[in-house]
């Protein structure tokens, strides 16, 4: 809350809380009995609106709080090791193998040759290959099928998802290939959960 707002917000507890208070407790009050239920009102408003600012203030603290220590644990967090990206990719298979069925969509992992191992952050690849299988999984027709394919090439790996759905435009693909994402239930859709 800015210092303005505070200031008008104290203001209007003064005249609306505090003022009537100061009459009772000189006596004055009585004279003014007709104000009686502006006091109570203003005292339920006065209040209302003591509540509100701070419950807003404690929100935004508490909000900006939770934001910052995301922040914090997302840059801190990182830990790239060495991983063999075959074997990260089947572990991603197996966790969506269940929906590839009742889906009827046939998922396939072809690894050509021996594999070098890559330094990466197992969270991140992991996310990444779960998107990219979700957003094929969704995207391919019933009897269909999705084929990861993993090979070396150029001294790094090269991981490769072909499938028969219909795929994504490399924008929407480049801007959400690291998002989670969850899709709206019987709404037709192409990959990474677009209309």
């Amino acid at each position: 809350m800015g210092p303005q707002l505070r200031s008008r917000v104290m203001l209007l507890l003064l005249l609306v809380y505090f003022l009537p208070l100061t009459l009772v407790s000189l006596g004055v009050w009585q004279t003014f009995a007709v104000l009686e239920p502006l006091f109570w009102g203003g005292l339920v408003v006065g209040l209302g609106v003591a509540l509100v600012a701070f419950t807003t203030t404690w929100t935004t603290r508490y909000l900006t709080r939770e934001l910052e220590a995301a922040e914090e644990s997302h840059q801190t967090d990182s830990n790239p090791i060495h991983i063999d990206v075959a074997d990260a990719a089947e572990d991603v298979i197996q966790l969506v193998r269940k929906r590839a069925q009742i889906r009827d969509v046939m998922l396939r992992q072809v690894r050509e040759g021996h594999l070098p191992t890559v330094l990466v952050d197992p969270t991140e690849f992991q996310q990444v290959l779960i998107n990219l299988l979700n957003s094929a999984l969704y995207a391919t027709q019933r009897g269909g099928e999705i084929t990861i394919c993993t090979r070396q090439e150029e001294g790094g790996v090269l991981l490769e998802l072909r499938d028969t759905g219909t795929g994504s435009e490399p924008e929407v693909l480049r801007r959400s290939i690291f998002q989670v994402w969850i899709p709206a239930v019987n709404r037709p859709m192409t990959a990474f959960g677009h209309y």
